[in-house]
């Protein structure tokens, strides 16, 4: 027969992990328009001799392939235990982040092609060229 608390940790693996992975991704946006499309208008915009940054303020839930990784490893380091503890956290932060908002920033080059994608508040910054995970 099964402990209840081992039943309740095989019922709640790895969506820690899922709710993290879920989301927007910010590293998939390619385009000035598909960012006014996902966020609408830029709060704020600044201009230099190549760039051009946008900022958006979001609502939106953000994913966070990093994090995902993190859960996934500290789920097999911990075979299972942490899982619990870590799905509170997550919805936690996903709750909180949504409540309050995002700033998010888009770094266009001259061709209109994003080179860079972040969360300022967070130093969370990506390079779209990549997965998000870097």
């Amino acid at each position: 027969m099964f402990h209840p608390v081992s039943i309740v940790i095989m019922l709640a693996t790895g969506c820690s992990s899922i709710v993290a992975r879920s989301g927007t991704r910010l590293w998939e946006i390619s385009s000035p328009k598909e960012a006014q499309y996902l966020f609408g208008p830029p709060i704020e915009t600044s201009r230099n001799e190549s760039t051009v940054v946008e900022s958006y303020t979001t609502r939106r839930k953000l994913a966070d392939d990093l994090s995902a990784t993190a859960y996934v490893t500290d789920f097999g380091m911990s075979f299972g235990f942490h899982e619990p503890l870590n799905l509170s956290r997550e919805m936690l932060s996903s709750t909180i982040e949504r409540i309050r908002g995002q700033r998010v920033t888009f770094t266009f080059n001259e061709a209109g092609d994003v080179i860079a994608c972040g969360l300022p508040e967070e130093g969370k910054k990506w390079n779209p060229q990549s997965r998000g995970d870097d």
